[in-house]
């Protein structure tokens, strides 16, 4: 947790995750814990279009705040805003094989890992606390 003793979220990712970011929260604070959970995601967005995206500085994705103050929605916002926003303690990078063309979740693999190793190393740079991956 950070100073303020909240632990913070940042949930990238597709339509996968935005659906529940908000159960997340209310699961933490049914259990004491104060969270802040947020959420950049643009839908069907696969790791290639991230890690892109985070390279083009493109303001594409919606970037959602769940936290005790209730729910902000903030639209035409960067990846690298959202990683500057807060002194995160966790970081996840949501993406499933339907995002991808093929369909074949082998196939899907191949074709995500490479960006998710790229995504990993920029953010320990970014990050070079003990940050949760």
């Amino acid at each position: 947790p950070g100073e303020d003793g909240v632990i913070n979220l940042l949930m990238i990712g597709n339509s996968g995750c935005y659906y529940y970011v908000e159960e997340l929260h209310a699961l933490a604070k049914a259990a004491g814990i104060d969270m802040r959970v947020c959420n950049v995601y643009y839908s069907g967005c696969p790791l290639e279009k991230h890690y892109n995206w985070l390279m083009e500085q493109k303001a594409g994705y919606q970037f959602r705040v769940v936290d005790k103050n209730g729910i902000t929605m903030t639209p035409d916002f960067s990846l690298e805003q959202a990683l500057s926003t807060e002194n995160w303690d966790v970081i996840s990078f949501d993406n499933n094989a339907r995002s991808f063309a093929s369909g074949d979740a082998e196939t899907a693999i191949d074709i995500a890992e490479p960006y998710f190793g790229k995504l990993h190393e920029y953010m320990q740079k970014k990050f070079p606390q003990d940050l949760h991956l």
